[in-house]
């Protein structure tokens, strides 16, 4: 079972688009006729906000049945860490993506993005951190993720204790860019007025999110700081001056009819063509040369991903 994946973690905005899905009715669906809840202790609960969505047509209520149901939010988790990290070319029967898929695109929960810092506290095998957590690395967040606005609800959760010599308190704190607000994918969603839980202010970082590694710190409190930014993908391009605008500009003309798209990118972010930081972007690319201007894959907020060969 793996929570965060040290492998392609790139790719996040791959997987968001095979199982996005806005179809509420089947996301209730797929947990009402699930044999796994059957006995569920909140599932008169779960139900009702089950019957709630297909009446109302809004996700809201899935949120109200992912955050009432502790059964239901364990095994959704479950299952997505269970599951591979690349789904995008695999055959998969549903299994919860029918749940997951409605709250990436869905119009209704555009209200609840969030921006900012958010905070949560684990134990970590140190085994783990230290072959997996150094700046600069991609991760992947596979299930979802339920961090505090609060950096003392986190802290008080790295800090209880444990019998295990072998792990580290760890205190992970996430930035989710102003930039993600624009991307059609939702990244985090504040849930605080949603949550069985309100005084934790609760946000919920949605699977198949990518993360880069900014800094690793180690307090004097015991406390190991793992900062993260969330909802990138890919590492900084850098160009080199042979490169110039015209020839950046010409590539891309040439091989993608999207370059008014581009354009409109550019002028935005005032860019400079030699140093171009992929963290101002929602693209998926490798480190590129002139060489290898055409392994670069495009991606933006329609959702629209091209491969250029």
């Amino acid at each position: 079972m793996e929570w965060v994946s040290v492998k392609n973690g790139i790719y996040g905005w791959r997987n968001k688009r095979k199982i996005s899905d806005m179809n509420v009715v089947k996301a209730a669906d797929c947990i009402t006729h699930d044999k796994r809840f059957c006995n569920a202790a909140d599932m008169n609960k779960i139900k009702y906000f089950l019957d709630k969505t297909r009446q109302t047509q809004d996700p809201y209520w899935l949120l109200k049945a992912y955050t009432a149901g502790a059964d239901l939010c364990r095994s959704i988790n479950k299952s997505l860490a269970s599951g591979p990290s690349d789904i995008y070319d695999l055959f998969m029967e549903d299994d919860f993506h029918s749940f997951v898929g409605c709250f990436f695109h869905h119009e209704a929960l555009k209200k609840y993005r969030y921006s900012g810092k958010c905070y949560r506290g684990l134990k970590l095998a140190r085994e783990d951190f230290e072959s997996n957590y150094e700046p600069d690395k991609q991760l992947l967040i596979k299930p979802f993720m339920s961090t505090s606005k609060l950096r003392s609800v986190a802290e008080n959760f790295a800090l209880s204790p444990s019998d295990d010599p072998n792990t580290l308190s760890v205190l992970c704190i996430y930035t989710i860019p102003e930039r993600t607000l624009s991307f059609r994918d939702n990244v985090a969603l504040d849930i605080s007025s949603i949550s069985e839980y309100p005084h934790e202010q609760e946000v919920l970082i949605l699977p198949y999110t990518s993360l880069t590694i900014l800094n690793v710190s180690h307090m004097s409190s015991g406390l190991t700081e793992i900062e993260f930014e969330c909802g990138g993908g890919g590492s900084a391009v850098r160009l080199t001056p042979l490169l110039t605008t015209y020839e950046i500009l010409y590539e891309f003309q040439g091989l993608n009819k999207r370059i008014d798209k581009l354009l409109r990118t550019y002028a935005k972010y005032d860019l400079n063509f030699k140093s171009w930081p992929k963290s101002k972007f929602d693209f998926v690319c490798q480190s590129i040369n002139p060489e290898q201007v055409r392994s670069l894959i495009l991606s933006d907020a329609d959702d629209t991903c091209q491969q250029i060969h």
